[in-house]
């Protein structure tokens, strides 16, 4: 794959304690190329820093705000590289990291220098080592570490005096966000620039090169073309006492250079002129590639044999040719692999794995793999779920909550209950919710998750037994348990803890959802060790959201050891029953029963015994407790066979009042108002209402409340929003009923989205009709499209390409009218306004050219932090001058001009076609009957007066015509002042100075009686007064700043210019 790599330096120098350096590396994850990436799922290199990554164990780009002080100056940091967990070494050898760390080459002493912080309160060790053995551990600080000079990132330094040697980064024990990287070159090795120049064979398309100079990186150099049948490329710092390599006509080994008549040619060394004389195969960059690829699978260690099958061995099964090669045990499981030759390959091409030679031993994810990059000589999955495994006396079994509830948007689970072989606990009071949400582990793909909404319940005298908020199923043994989960709260760290029932055997890290972006979920692999029984999964902190879990030794549903069934005989009519006793410590609601038939109602409870002392209800309160015959409530039962209610304190009718908001689908950085709203066939009229809302603080905020059209503009209504970050707490009375069927108020939020979630969902709690609680929440879906200021094609990043569109879009030419025809979606339109004014100009097309050269580094409205030579949007004032010869209308620029559009709107016919300056980086020009729109877009301001564009005038103009103009943000809508006769001061002869101006403005050879009018940027006249000598001093010293224009009559002519004043 060809790489761009850009480099980034501070603005300021690090001090080095141990000695300076003449030059250094650094590495910040700021920069564009880094922030591109957003994630890693396999190792890779970055302007040569190794990031080492897998895709159970991701490295990404996280979004943070931290300052570092120093003195040489400040530096806000926006973006770290975040390490979500210890970095996992070899077996073999300990201090040799594969994933979660990094890695780059130091060719001698010097001192490395880190600023790193934990990503929680906790603090933690960060090692330094060779590979081989640790060189250092330097402290990882709390995430709310403060310096005393108030910095909030701490810069630690470790002087290596050994030789040439990778050097690898990675935490022990904790996750880690790495802000910045420095080491010395100390290269001694002389380098220099080398140019390859190369003879190649006809038919030749491409030509690339790899060699020492490069890691033999196949596909990092492509040369240029000079010829129809020569190459050159120039290399910068190579070291040539060392230098070896070959040519290619592809980005591959599969193309390489072979001898006259098709001999392996051996390595070369440095020629100023080399000749190819053939190639093992012509790379055609218009046709499919044929290439080998390793595929490499990582699988539960009961797997004995692993298939590979797809549309390279047209799905044949078993395939000896695509029998996989064991390799090694990892710790999360065995690796095997196999080389196979891929013909036609695509991004389309296909394929699956098996656990043994037949489909009845397929991968459980039912969609296959794809070759998502061509260019990959190795491919690495994980894949835990399998039908089967071959030669193995266990049984694998996964769930897919997505399978599992493939049909349903959100469910609500409140009982226990098997499915599909696996044991949820829920109950009334401590329900599950199931919802949808996309997320993905590798290419495995999830839609819904389960939500245990909170930590795990247990019963009186068992910890680890949990009977609300869990999982279980049985293992039969020693095996693997997978979970691919986060922490509910989305900011923070939970785990999972795995019980025997009788004790915690192990857990598993949660991050929170925020620390995977772009929809990454991680896949945890637990080693249990153990007998055969039951296991438990459960959360003990905020709770998890769990969307995959699997075992590889499978057996069966768990029975407690402690449970009870209650049978109970009711009055007719009754419609609901629950049960609450000592095992639920009293609580109503909490276990509600199922119905057998009209009368009889039914339970299973873990966690009872038969000591246990209850009663029945039929509705959520005591007030609805079981009475005698009599009206006299019961004394405590013990439990019986079959019990009997003879009445009810009294009967609950059931509710379907409901509060809820329908779906909306926005964008990132969009306002939106969620309808709060309320319908019941049982409540027709109230006076107050009260509801918490809980929402996402990471991806909306909160900016207030519209009573418009709502109750709440019927009384009184207050929303604390302070209290508790996330939680609205609404509440609102009115003397007069309303009727309940309404719009109770519209809560209003900004799409924030630091972490391009694509949906989110904000959810009641503690709902309220007069005194009377709602227990029917159906609150929506906020789906959100993702949107980056500037990325208006939508490939996270920031182009030249984006601001042609911009640019074309601009004079109202349709620049995608495939994929989004004119106008614009909104997300597309946010994307492209990046001026902060309403609408698509020129102006924003020059802003988002100037960021994507690393000229500026927001947009406006952006927090504003530069480094380095980058610079945000210059607020210098600016303006254009337009006059008039006798067959031109003359644009000149003034100030700070980069965007420029004109629009004319009658009389088209009579304008010619324009002349743009080279001073112009990019132009669109829209010319027909009903449009003259042109747009420019300069990579750097314009020269002081310099004329940038030149419109022929084909016929008289009115006096009056008008024509409107965007001059950088600003519309200015202008008379063309310029009839025949118009000339600039120089060209009459006059000259004025100083320019720019403080005080006095000196005016020669003028002609006694002569008209001076001065006026401002809108064309108001600020001063005006006839002189009665050939010479002038005007006094602008009360003028505000800015740019103001000068236009002098004489000899019935008009002559104009611009000054700046200061």
């Amino acid at each position: 794959m060809k790489k761009l790599f850009f480099t980034l330096t501070f603005f300021f120098c690090l001090t080095v304690a141990f000695n300076v350096q003449s030059q250094i590396k650094s590495w910040q994850f700021d920069t564009p190329e880094w922030i591109a990436k957003k994630m890693f799922y396999a190792p890779d290199y970055v302007d040569s820093l190794g990031v080492l990554a897998g895709p159970e164990t991701p490295v990404f780009i996280e979004g943070t705000s931290k300052m570092f002080v120093h003195p040489n100056g400040n530096y806000l940091f926006k973006n770290a590289l975040r390490l979500p967990g210890p970095g996992l070494p070899s077996p073999q050898m300990p201090f040799f990291p594969t994933t979660r760390a990094v890695s780059f080459e130091m060719t001698g002493p010097g001192n490395i220098e880190i600023i790193s912080l934990s990503t929680n309160q906790n603090s933690g060790r960060l090692l330094i080592t060779n590979g081989a053995q640790l060189l250092d551990t330097i402290q990882i600080r709390p995430n709310t570490f403060t310096a005393p000079d108030g910095g909030q990132l701490p810069l630690d330094t470790y002087h290596y005096d050994g030789g040439p040697s990778p050097i690898f980064i990675y935490s022990a024990d904790i996750p880690v966000d790495l802000y910045y990287i420095q080491i010395p070159l100390t290269d001694t090795i002389h380098r220099e620039p080398v140019t390859f120049n190369v003879q190649v064979p006809a038919g030749t398309k491409e030509c690339w090169i790899a060699g020492t100079f490069n890691g033999w990186n196949t596909a990092s150099h492509q040369m240029q073309k000079t010829g129809d049948f020569t190459y050159t490329l120039t290399v910068p710092d190579v070291d040539l006492s060392s230098l070896e390599y070959k040519y290619m006509s592809g980005p591959g080994w599969t193309y390489v250079e072979k001898g006259a008549v098709g001999e392996e040619v051996p390595n070369r060394t440095y020629q100023p002129n080399d000749t190819v004389y053939s190639w093992l195969s012509i790379y055609d960059p218009t046709t499919v590639i044929n290439k080998p690829i390793t595929f490499e699978v990582i699988v539960p260690n009961h797997v004995q044999s692993v298939y590979l099958a797809g549309d390279f061995n047209s799905w044949t099964m078993p395939d000896p040719n695509t029998l996989m090669d064991f390799r090694m045990i990892t710790p999360t499981g065995k690796l095997f692999s196999k080389t196979i030759m891929v013909n036609n390959l695509t991004t389309q091409t296909r394929y699956k794995f098996t656990a043994g030679p037949d489909w009845q031993f397929a991968q459980t994810q039912e969609n296959e793999f794809y070759i998502q990059n061509t260019e990959a000589d190795t491919i690495r999955h994980t894949v835990f779920g399998f039908y089967g495994y071959a030669n193995s006396p266990m049984q694998p079994k996964d769930w897919n909550f997505s399978k599992l509830y493939a049909d349903d948007d959100w469910v609500q689970l409140n009982s226990t209950f098997p499915d599909d072989g696996l044991l949820f606990f829920a109950s009334d009071e401590y329900k599950m919710t199931v919802n949808k949400d996309q997320k993905h582990s590798d290419q495995l793909q999830f839609t819904h998750r389960l939500i245990t909404n909170g930590p795990a319940v247990s019963s009186p005298g068992k910890p680890n037994q949990p009977n609300a908020r869990a999982l279980a199923f049985n293992v039969g043994g020693d095996c693997q348990i997978a979970v691919a989960a986060f922490a509910s709260d989305s900011a923070g760290i939970s785990e999972l803890k795995i019980s025997n029932g009788e004790s915690i055997i192990g857990s598993i890290p949660l991050m929170g959802s925020t620390a995977a972006p772009e929809g990454g979920a991680p896949m945890f692999i637990y080693n249990y060790q153990g007998p055969a029984g039951p296991v438990f999964i459960y959360d003990v902190n905020s709770g998890a959201d769990i969307y995959y879990l699997g075992v590889s030794a499978y057996a069966g549903i768990p029975q407690p050891r402690d449970s009870v069934t209650y049978t109970v005989k009711v009055p007719q009519g009754t419609q609901q029953v629950c049960i609450a006793g000592q095992f639920n410590y009293w609580t109503p609601g909490m276990h509600w029963m199922n119905q057998l038939d009209s009368v009889t109602f039914t339970l299973t409870v873990h966690g009872a015994n038969a000591d246990m002392e209850y009663k029945y209800l039929n509705g959520p309160d005591w007030s609805f407790e079981e009475v005698d015959a009599s009206g006299i409530p019961i004394q405590n039962r013990k439990w019986s066979q079959v019990d009997i209610v003879a009445g009810w304190a009294k009967n609950i009718i059931p509710d379907d009042t409901r509060i809820f908001y329908d779906d909306i689908h926005a964008t990132s950085g969009a306002d939106i108002s969620l309808d709060i709203r309320m319908s019941s066939s049982l409540i027709q009229q109230a006076i107050a209402y009260q509801f918490e809302l809980q929402y996402d603080a990471n991806t909306l905020t909160y900016t207030g409340y519209t009573t418009q059209g709502t109750i709440a503009e019927t009384g009184t209504i207050e929303v604390n929003s302070t209290k508790d970050p996330g939680i609205l707490y609404v509440s609102f009375m009115t003397a007069e009923p309303f009727s309940v069927n309404n719009s109770l108020i519209k809560l209003n939020f900004k799409v924030v989205n630091n972490y391009h979630n694509n949906q989110t969902t904000a959810y009641f709690n503690q709902c309220f009709i007069d005194n009377q609680e709602v227990y029917n929440y159906d609150p929506g879906t906020i789906y959100i499209d993702y949107m980056m200021k500037g990325d208006v094609d939508a490939n996270f990043r920031v182009q030249a390409y984006d601001a042609a569109l911009t640019l074309q879009y601009s004079v109202g030419k349709d620049p995608l009218p495939q994929l989004d025809p004119l106008p614009w979606d909104n997300w597309r339109l946010q994307a492209a306004d990046v001026d902060g004014v309403q609408g698509i100009t020129a102006n924003d097309a020059a802003l988002i050219l100037q960021y994507s050269a690393y000229i500026i580094d927001s947009f406006t409205g952006d927090t504003a932090v530069t480094s380095g030579g980058m610079r945000v949007p210059g607020t210098t004032i600016t303006d254009v001058e337009v006059v008039r010869d006798q067959q031109n209308l003359i644009f000149k620029s003034y100030g700070n001009l980069v965007g420029f559009n004109l629009y004319i709107e009658k009389d088209m016919d009579a304008f010619g076609t324009p002349v743009i300056s080279d001073d112009i980086s990019m132009s669109a020009v829209n010319i027909g009957e009903k449009v003259y729109a042109i747009g420019l877009a300069a990579l750097e301001p314009m020269p002081e007066g310099v004329t940038f564009l030149t419109i022929p005038v084909l016929r008289n103009l009115p006096e009056d015509f008008t024509f409107r103009m965007f001059v950088n943000s600003n519309e200015i809508s202008k008379v063309a002042e310029a009839q025949t006769g118009i000339k600039s001061l120089a060209e009459a002869g006059i000259s004025l100075y100083p320019n720019p101006v403080r005080d006095i403005i000196r005016l020669n050879n003028l002609t006694e009686g002569a008209l001076i009018r001065i006026s401002d940027i809108s064309g108001r006249i600020v001063i005006q007064k006839e002189v009665n000598s050939d010479s002038d001093r005007i006094d602008v010293s009360l003028l505000s700043s800015g740019i103001y224009s000068i236009a002098i009559v004489q000899n019935k002519a008009t002559a104009v210019s611009k000054f700046i004043k200061q």
